[in-house]
């Protein structure tokens, strides 16, 4: 159903100096911008085709704060910069050869540039796969509540990621979406999102049918 999820980050480690003079430091920032561009080769150049996989850089720190539009008072390059990052996989051989291949390109190329590159990485969600027989019975039951027309059980996988994994790691169960109809074209995780709250009340019978269905009153 969903994706697993690894975070990394990455110390570039340079020297700092001031901006009028950047022969007599290694920039970090330089760096990186050669390194988040590399890291985008790893899945297309280093995994086959079918298997799917992604390396996404979130979050850049580096330098003293500044306010747009406003001269800071600060002219150096700074001595060191950090991401942080998140790598998304199906099977756990493309998980190897992500976590190896990020630790690879990013001390390379800061080598390249002079530069030291500390990659911390770390396994954090498996992905989240459905027992068989827990899934086909969501689905007769959804089937049920809302109708056949209205059940899609063969969605695609999502490159999401979801805690729920750990659970079916340890019993069979099913991960399952509910719709909610429109809501202003806003997905998940913009800040103008609006949850249904009519969904509840679905949500609220899909359970109960799942309990009844597992549970049958004799």
């Amino acid at each position: 159903m969903m994706a697993a999820r690894d975070d990394f980050w990455i110390r570039i480690e340079g020297i700092g100096g001031h901006g009028a003079h950047p022969h007599q430091a290694i920039d970090p920032v330089v760096t990186a911008a050669y390194v988040a561009t590399a890291l985008q080769s790893v899945v297309s150049r280093n995994l086959d085709p079918m298997q799917s996989a992604v390396i996404t850089l979130h979050s850049v720190q580096a330098g003293t704060p500044i306010e747009i539009g406003t001269p800071t008072q600060s002219v150096t390059i700074p001595p060191v910069l950090d991401f942080a990052g998140v790598a998304k996989w199906f099977d756990p051989q493309t998980g190897d050869c992500l976590e190896r291949r990020i630790r690879e390109v990013a001390t390379g190329c800061a080598a390249a540039f002079g530069a030291a590159a500390e990659v911390t990485y770390k396994r954090f969600l498996p992905a989240t796969v459905n027992t068989s027989e827990q899934a086909v019975r969501v689905a007769r039951v959804a089937m049920t509540v809302v109708g056949r027309d209205n059940v899609k059980p063969d969605i695609p996988p999502s490159m999401g990621s979801e805690d729920f994994s750990f659970m079916l790691q340890v019993k069979p169960g099913a991960y399952f979406r509910l719709g909610i109809g429109d809501v202003g074209g806003c997905f998940l995780h913009n800040p103008r999102y609006d949850f249904n709250d009519e969904a509840i009340v679905i949500g609220s019978a899909l359970f109960i049918g799942i309990a009844e269905d597992e549970l049958p009153m004799s």
